[in-house]
């Protein structure tokens, strides 16, 4: 080594220029030493950025190729510290230096863009050829990936618009994309996601781009950036799929793309393809391993989309690649159902013949037939009955696709399955509907034909479970033609409901001229009265029905009472007892003003005057002379008419008597309000004292009431009341409630009960009956600003009970949760119910609150109530079944015995079933409790008027209270059952176990036993038990109200008796008394 050599690198590498300029200048000084690690004094100077120190090195001929000991020239120096000066320099002198590579193989652009230097880059690009751009080092990384790698955004866009190579994958599958996504830079990230590279592409290890910035965790924007791209892809694979495009759907899938990628609805490329019946497409992705039964949003598979889309070359290729024919919907449906909906023939039939099961169920229980005879579908229809569907299937209403197609008008099927199975019509949905029910309900004239030849009697006056014929809907309805099918078919005249609606009474409230111009014409009682007294006309007058409709009923009842003057007239005693059955008014008078009286009397038909008496025509009326029917016998020399007239007043006075006294007994307060003051003569006073006419009348009232054994308190008429009330005189009780005297008084001596809870305690019937039409006369109509809500006390879906204050009273409201119709028609029901089923011993109804809609009413202080809402006093100690339970661990506060509750309850029943009206809910919670109104059944919801030829629905009430014979017995299809009142009479023997254990009835049952109770029951083979300490006269009595037999049970009037007789014999029995109580085993006596 030359002296001076050493010192020029030092001097170099420290940027001494003239310290350089001086050794390159002295002799024998070689320019390129190197030191230790091969660098020159060119590569020291250029790592450090000293400029001129380099430009004089190359102007000193230093070697600008010369490289270190790792292979790096000047170049590659000033490149990776990005020193653009010494570069342009370097370069300058030898443009070819760009294409040196180190030892590792990178090239001085690989060390700049891995380090970032743009303008190095942009400098080096321009000696780089194409090799130079992709030339990789010895890691197989190009310039383009150390950028991406290191990060470097505008240098990876460079190298891109350059023409570098996308075409990098390591050993492990990396490509450049993942790279990027495992470095996180967005704008690196952006940059590739613009090119074409595959955004699917995966690792060894499975992983796409998006998998692994979501393993590194990159921030959302970033993963978002990979998601909208892949989302890009699979459009334009969907896109691709849609249109048929069999090229560009091949060259994504091989890119990597999702063969089971779904849009936004859910629906997959194969569900694509079968909707538009993209056959090779479809082959494609079968090919692919597309998952043959995936779901869309919907639940249909793609054999289900292509069975609605009629496309069946893609539906073979679905069946032959395994697609399964039992796939279903979220609605349960199979393909084969849904072929049938669309009316699909071709794609049924390819179904059938892969084996699809053709009687399969879906959701609703329908069956293909039934999807096919409501879309209409004869094709369809025809190529199932071919193939042996069932066609008396039910679905979850229970209807046939008979009903089905009935209720969809579709004609020709209804002929097609009536020529499959006759006995069709026969059939009724869950709801008592035959099909002939439907189809009059629709008027669907030319069906009610085709069922007309198929039904017999019986079908054709078939009662659906609300007691409608289809004569009956078909009146509601107002379809005239049907109707007068069915009348010419004979279906029965007979519709009377519970309040004595008629056929008639129904069309007059339709206003349906045509029908009740048609069933006037029948023998139907034109002037039939409901229960409220309401003929048909009153009806659609009330209705304010057109005019035209109300003339054709007064014309009809016109018509009638013509028929019976002319049967008066005739002397045709059957025929006139035949009027008046029907209802005709016995007073109706002719155009000349005559009654049917003054036409017998003037016809000397002394026979007929007697039954019109007999039947309580009025005696004394005129008719448009002024005659009047006995004038009419005097001036007609008719002497037997004028006897028997005669008798008539003379038997007048006595039977106001006799009348008056029985009114009394029956507690018949209206009557007994006409009769009293005609109790006695009275003789006009041509000039009357007031006070003396007050004297006589409190003088003869005084009379009376002594007649009864009370002394009347003048000043306090109430305390008389109480006192008659307390000892019992109906008569007198009766004579002070005419006389004005309060039933609602609430007087000390009375401790807190009212006066018909005391007359209930003592056991007074009579006494109660009279009491309680005076203070109950019946429900008004109530307003929400008098109601206050205090409390909810139940709330469910369907009914809300609620504490409230209603004018000043304690109240419960009862009413349903949601204007739902079915709900809204099953309380008008309990209303009416409770309104003509009225008892001392029953909960009463004071008001309803109702506005004809389903807008709620609002009631103070935030409540919501819908229509109708029920209001009635509240029982503050709650139901029976609460007491018991209470009693059994703390004190009560109304002490009650068993015969005390058992005998209340009997005499509602017996109230009850002497209307002819069935409870079928009776039980210890729907017993309640008061110190002040005592003890009363309540909740008439489920109550029914009792029809001997009736069924009626099984389940009804409660199951651990319910009778045999209500429960729902399996060997009758489900169906309704025949039963009496003697199912009240059931319940109320398990109230009594009730009462006497003070549980539930069957709790000493446990465990997997539990579940066979009601099996049991039904066989007879159990009832619920007394306790052993149960006295032997109650374990009898409740023994024989739960009798199997219902024939056997008791009657209300005679549990009555039998509870009176032991109102005070409710002490345990002694241990000789007691009668074991019946094993749970055992059948019921």
């Amino acid at each position: 080594m030359a002296w001076g050599e050493k010192e020029l690198l030092y001097a170099a590498a420290d940027g001494r220029l003239y310290e350089v300029k001086d050794f390159v200048e002295e002799e024998g000084v070689d320019p390129n030493f190197r030191d230790g690690d091969g660098d020159t004094p060119l590569i020291r100077a250029a790592r450090d950025n000293y400029l001129e120190v380099v430009r004089l090195l190359l102007a000193a001929n230093a070697d600008v190729n010369a490289t270190n000991y790792d292979g790096a020239t000047a170049l590659h120096v000033a490149a990776a510290n990005g020193y653009e000066a010494i570069a342009q320099l370097l370069l300058a002198k030898t443009a070819s230096l760009s294409i040196y590579s180190d030892h590792r193989g990178n090239l001085p652009l690989h060390l700049a863009a891995a380090n970032g230097h743009l303008t190095i880059v942009d400098r080096l690009l321009k000696d780089s050829t194409l090799s130079g751009l992709n030339c990789t080092n010895n890691e197989g990384w190009s310039p383009l990936t150390v950028a991406v790698q290191s990060g470097h955004a505008p240098v990876v866009s460079r190298l891109l618009q350059s023409g570098a190579s996308l075409d990098f994958t390591a050993s492990n599958g990396w490509t450049l994309l993942h790279e990027a996504a495992a470095t996180g830079n967005l704008k690196v990230i952006q940059a590739l996601l613009s090119t074409q590279l595959n955004i699917f592409a995966k690792t060894t290890a499975g992983e796409t781009p998006l998998m692994t910035a979501t393993r590194k965790q990159r921030p959302n924007i970033i993963l978002q950036a990979f998601r909208d791209i892949e989302a890009a892809e699979n459009k334009r694979f969907l896109d691709a799929v849609r249109s048929g495009e069999k090229a560009h759907v091949d060259s994504l899938l091989k890119k990597g793309v999702n063969v089971d990628t779904k849009d936004a609805t859910g629906f997959s490329a194969l569900h694509v393809a079968a909707s538009l019946d993209q056959l090779t497409v479809a082959l494609l992705l079968v090919a692919a391993g597309t998952t043959l039964d995936a779901a869309d949003a919907d639940g249909p598979t793609a054999l289900h989309t292509a069975a609605s889309a009629n496309c069946v070359r893609v539906a073979e290729l679905l069946v032959v690649a395994g697609a399964k024919l039992d796939a279903t919907d979220l609605d349960r449906r199979q393909p084969l159902h849904v072929a049938a909906m669309q009316g699909h023939a071709a794609v049924a039939q390819c179904l059938l013949e892969r084996g699809a099961d053709i009687n399969a169920l879906d959701g609703a229980g329908m069956t293909p037939l039934h999807h096919a005879a409501m879309k209409g579908s004869g094709a369809v229809v025809k190529l199932l009955l071919k193939a042996n569907a069932s066609v008396s299937a039910q679905n979850k209403k229970g209807e046939t696709s008979l009903h089905v197609a009935v209720t969809k008008n579709h004609v020709a099927f209804v002929q097609l399955l009536l020529a499959q199975d006759a006995t069709l019509p026969q059939h009724g949905d869950k709801f008592g509907n035959v099909p002939l029910h439907l189809a009059a309900a629709c008027g669907q004239v030319t069906i009610v034909d085709a069922l007309l030849k198929n039904v017999d009697k019986s079908g054709i006056d078939a009662i659906n479970h609300e007691g409608d014929s289809p004569l009956v809907i078909a009146v509601k309805k107002g379809h005239v033609d049907v109707v007068s099918r069915l009348l010419q078919a004979k279906a029965s005249l007979r519709c009377t409901t519970s309040t004595g609606w008629t056929l008639l009474h129904e069309a007059a409230a339709s206003g349906n001229l045509k029908v009740i111009q048609a069933l006037v014409e029948t023998p139907l009682n034109i002037v039939a009265k409901t229960t409220a007294s309401e003929t048909p006309l009153k009806i659609a007058i009330d209705k304010q029905h057109a005019d035209d409709v109300l003339q054709a009923l007064r014309d009809a009842e016109a018509a009638a009472n013509r028929r019976f003057l002319d049967a008066v007239s005739s002397g045709d005693v059957e025929l006139v007892d035949a009027c008046l059955n029907k209802g005709v008014d016995i007073n109706t008078t002719d155009e000349k003003g005559r009654t049917a009286l003054h036409v017998a009397v003037t016809k000397n038909h002394a026979d007929v005057v007697e039954q019109l008496v007999r039947g309580g025509a009025t005696l004394v009326v005129c008719d448009a002379a002024g005659t009047s029917p006995l004038f009419l016998a005097a001036q007609q020399d008719k002497a037997a008419m004028a006897d028997v007239l005669l008798t008539s007043f003379e038997a007048m006075a006595t039977c106001i008597r006799l009348s008056y006294a029985e009114a009394v007994d029956k507690g018949h307060k209206a009557v007994t309000d006409v009769l009293f003051p005609h109790l006695q003569q009275r003789v006009a006073d041509s000039d009357p004292d007031p006070e003396a006419d007050r004297a006589a009348k409190e003088a003869s009232r005084d009379a009376l009431l002594s007649i009864f054994r009370v002394a009347l308190d003048k000043a306090d008429m109430e305390a008389t009341l109480v006192k008659a009330v307390v000892v019992g005189h109906v008569d007198a009780v009766q004579c002070l409630l005419a006389m004005g005297a309060d039933p609602t008084t609430m007087r000390p001596e009375q401790d807190g009960w009212t006066l018909l809870a005391l007359a209930i305690r003592q056991a007074n019937d009579a006494v109660a009956q009279v009491l309680y039409p005076y203070l109950y006369p019946g429900p008004t109509a109530a307003t929400a600003d008098a109601l206050v809500i205090e409390g909810e006390i139940f709330g469910g879906p369907a009914v809300t009970v609620n504490k409230a204050t209603y004018g000043g009273k304690a109240v419960v409201t009862k009413g349903p949760s949601f204007p739902i119709p079915r709900e809204i028609k099953n309380f008008m029901k309990e209303i009416d119910t409770m309104r003509t089923c009225t008892s001392p011993y029953l909960q009463p109804l004071l008001a309803v609150l109702d506005n004809g809609s389903e807008k709620p009413h609002f009631v103070p202080p935030e409540t919501f109530l819908y229509s109708p809402t029920m209001i009635m006093e509240y029982m503050e100690l709650g139901d029976l079944h609460k007491y018991l339970q209470k009693k059994r661990y703390t004190h009560v506060e109304m002490e009650l015995s068993t015969s005390e509750v058992a005998l209340v309850v009997a005499l509602a029943l017996a109230d009850l079933h002497r209307r002819k009206v069935i409870h079928r809910d009776v039980k210890s919670l729907n017993i309640f409790l008061s110190k002040t109104h005592y003890v009363r059944l309540g909740d008439l919801g489920s109550a029914r008027a009792h029809d001997p030829a009736q069924v009626m629905s099984s389940n009804a009430g409660t199951l651990i209270w319910t009778a045999p014979e209500v429960l729902r017995d399996p060997d009758h299809a489900g169906e309704g059952r025949m039963y009496t009142t003697a199912a009240d009479i059931y319940s109320f023997g398990v109230v009594l176990t009730e009462l006497d254990t003070g549980e539930l009835p069957f709790h000493d049952i446990v465990g997997s036993e539990r579940g066979s109770i009601l099996t049991k029951v039904l066989a007879g083979e159990l009832h619920p038990t007394m306790s052993a300490t149960c006295p032997l006269w109650l374990q009898t009595l409740a023994n024989q109200c739960m009798a199997f037999d219902p024939t056997n049970r008791p009657t209300a009037d005679a549990i009555v008796q039998e509870l009176l007789l032991h109102r005070h014999d409710d002490a345990p029995a002694s241990t000789d008394d007691v009668l074991a109580p019946s094993p749970n085993t055992s059948a019921a006596p």
